[in-house]
Protein backbone atom coordinates (compact mmCIF):
# COMPACT_ATOMS: atom_id res chain seq x y z
CA UNK A 1 0.00 0.00 0.00
CA UNK A 2 1.56 3.10 -1.03
CA UNK A 3 1.87 6.42 0.88
CA UNK A 4 -1.53 8.37 -0.75
CA UNK A 5 -3.28 5.02 -0.55
CA UNK A 6 -2.83 5.16 3.62
CA UNK A 7 -3.86 8.55 3.72
CA UNK A 8 -7.09 7.95 2.03
CA UNK A 9 -7.73 5.25 4.43
CA UNK A 10 -7.05 7.06 7.49
CA UNK A 11 -9.05 10.07 6.17
CA UNK A 12 -11.62 7.90 6.11
CA UNK A 13 -10.97 5.89 8.80
CA UNK A 14 -11.26 9.70 10.74
CA UNK A 15 -14.56 10.15 8.77
CA UNK A 16 -16.09 7.28 9.71
CA UNK A 17 -15.08 8.30 13.83
CA UNK A 18 -16.44 11.49 13.36
CA UNK A 19 -19.71 10.43 11.95
CA UNK A 20 -20.52 7.32 14.30
CA UNK A 21 -19.78 9.89 16.94
CA UNK A 22 -22.68 12.24 15.61
CA UNK A 23 -24.67 9.34 15.06
CA UNK A 24 -24.33 7.96 18.43
CA UNK A 25 -24.74 11.80 19.83
CA UNK A 26 -28.45 11.83 18.03
CA UNK A 27 -29.40 8.86 19.44
CA UNK A 28 -28.46 9.84 22.73
CA UNK A 29 -30.51 13.15 21.90
CA UNK A 30 -33.61 11.64 20.88
CA UNK A 31 -33.59 9.20 23.78
CA UNK A 32 -33.77 12.09 26.15
CA UNK A 33 -36.43 13.94 24.16
CA UNK A 34 -38.67 10.93 24.43
CA UNK A 35 -37.94 10.98 28.07
CA UNK A 36 -39.04 14.35 28.20
CA UNK A 37 -42.61 13.61 26.95
CA UNK A 38 -43.52 11.81 30.04
CA UNK A 39 -44.67 15.07 31.69
CA UNK A 40 -47.49 17.54 31.21
CA UNK A 41 -48.48 20.89 32.19
CA UNK A 42 -51.23 23.11 33.25
CA UNK A 43 -51.86 26.79 32.44
CA UNK A 44 -53.71 29.36 33.12
CA UNK A 45 -55.20 32.67 34.31
CA UNK A 46 -57.14 34.09 37.24
CA UNK A 47 -59.95 36.58 36.86
CA UNK A 48 -61.83 38.54 39.02
CA UNK A 49 -65.65 39.45 37.82
CA UNK A 50 -64.75 42.08 35.56
CA UNK A 51 -62.45 40.13 33.92
CA UNK A 52 -59.61 42.13 35.57
CA UNK A 53 -56.09 40.02 35.72
CA UNK A 54 -55.48 39.09 39.74
CA UNK A 55 -51.47 38.89 40.56
CA UNK A 56 -50.37 36.66 43.86
CA UNK A 57 -52.84 34.43 43.68
CA UNK A 58 -51.76 30.98 45.02
CA UNK A 59 -52.26 28.28 43.21
CA UNK A 60 -51.92 24.74 44.19
CA UNK A 61 -52.53 21.36 41.97
CA UNK A 62 -53.10 18.22 44.19
CA UNK A 63 -52.86 14.81 42.92
CA UNK A 64 -56.00 12.70 43.61
CA UNK A 65 -53.43 9.61 43.94
CA UNK A 66 -50.86 10.42 45.65
CA UNK A 67 -51.45 13.87 47.22
CA UNK A 68 -48.51 15.57 45.59
CA UNK A 69 -49.12 18.81 46.28
CA UNK A 70 -47.51 21.60 43.52
CA UNK A 71 -48.13 25.60 44.06
CA UNK A 72 -47.53 28.31 42.09
CA UNK A 73 -48.29 32.10 42.05
CA UNK A 74 -50.03 33.90 39.48
CA UNK A 75 -48.19 36.88 37.84
CA UNK A 76 -48.84 40.50 37.26
CA UNK A 77 -51.10 39.72 33.88
CA UNK A 78 -52.79 36.37 36.38
CA UNK A 79 -51.23 33.58 34.60
CA UNK A 80 -49.78 30.57 36.20
CA UNK A 81 -47.93 27.83 35.18
CA UNK A 82 -47.26 23.95 36.40
CA UNK A 83 -44.59 22.31 33.90
CA UNK A 84 -43.80 18.69 34.39
CA UNK A 85 -47.02 17.61 35.99
CA UNK A 86 -46.84 13.50 35.82
CA UNK A 87 -49.77 11.91 34.27
CA UNK A 88 -53.29 12.15 36.53
CA UNK A 89 -56.05 13.66 38.02
CA UNK A 90 -55.67 16.58 39.85
CA UNK A 91 -57.78 19.37 41.91
CA UNK A 92 -56.55 22.93 41.01
CA UNK A 93 -57.10 25.77 43.98
CA UNK A 94 -56.56 29.02 43.75
CA UNK A 95 -57.09 31.67 46.71
CA UNK A 96 -55.80 35.11 47.88
CA UNK A 97 -57.13 36.73 50.41
CA UNK A 98 -59.84 39.02 50.30
CA UNK A 99 -61.21 36.54 47.78
CA UNK A 100 -61.55 32.95 49.27
CA UNK A 101 -60.80 30.21 47.36
CA UNK A 102 -62.15 28.46 44.06
CA UNK A 103 -61.17 25.03 43.45
CA UNK A 104 -61.91 23.31 39.69
CA UNK A 105 -61.63 19.42 40.42
CA UNK A 106 -60.51 16.81 38.26
CA UNK A 107 -58.05 18.25 35.92
CA UNK A 108 -56.64 15.46 34.00
CA UNK A 109 -52.55 15.64 32.71
CA UNK A 110 -51.50 13.52 29.82
CA UNK A 111 -47.74 13.15 29.04
CA UNK A 112 -46.54 15.84 26.27
CA UNK A 113 -50.06 17.81 26.76
CA UNK A 114 -50.91 21.41 28.52
CA UNK A 115 -53.99 21.74 29.95
CA UNK A 116 -55.40 25.22 30.15
CA UNK A 117 -57.71 26.07 33.21
CA UNK A 118 -59.41 29.92 33.40
CA UNK A 119 -60.27 30.54 37.28
CA UNK A 120 -62.59 33.40 38.04
CA UNK A 121 -64.20 34.73 41.12
CA UNK A 122 -67.88 36.18 40.98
Amino acid sequence: MNVHNRLRVSVFGQLTAVLLLFALGAIVAASRAAAQTVYGSVVGVVWDSSHAAVPGVTVTLENRETSLLLSATSTEAGNYTFTNVLPGRYDLTASLEGFGELTRPAITSRPATSVASTSRWR
